[in-house]
């Protein structure tokens, strides 16, 4: 995946999902993170499946780019533009909720249009069923 910046947004966020080591991501997670998703029928729970979702995500990503940064006392939002699944745009938006110790705790994203909402939730539930309740 060619990953782009979009005017200097998202270095950190980039940073954090560049870092394959699963110890990284657990200084950034508490270790009750949990991602909710509109690709996956559930919610993910802990730094080992939060992980292994942006893993297979940006797998199935031709560019992502980070087009606006908007950060709070407690949360950070997060607005993309993509390409996935030979060539098909998308647009996401996602906020990274911080505990009192400023790991991040929840992390909420969104995808449309729906079309690729379905793209993306038929490739993920797969890849992460070892990661979702029965």
């Amino acid at each position: 995946m060619k990953r782009e910046m979009g005017r200097n947004a998202g270095d950190a966020w980039f940073h954090v999902m560049d870092a394959k080591d699963s110890g990284r991501l657990r200084s950034v997670f508490s270790d009750t993170v949990q991602l909710d998703t509109s690709m996956l029928s559930d919610r993910l729970h802990g730094a080992p499946a939060v992980g292994a979702f942006f893993d297979a995500f940006t797998e199935l990503c031709e560019t992502l780019t980070i087009q606006d940064e908007t950060e709070g006392d407690m949360a950070t939002y997060l607005a993309w533009h993509g390409v996935a699944f030979s060539g098909r745009s998308f647009d996401g938006i996602m906020s990274l909720t911080r505990d009192e110790h400023g790991h991040i705790h929840r992390i909420n994203l969104l995808c449309e249009p729906f079309g690729m909402l379905l793209r993306f939730s038929a490739a993920l539930t797969p890849r992460l069923q070892s990661y979702l309740p029965n």
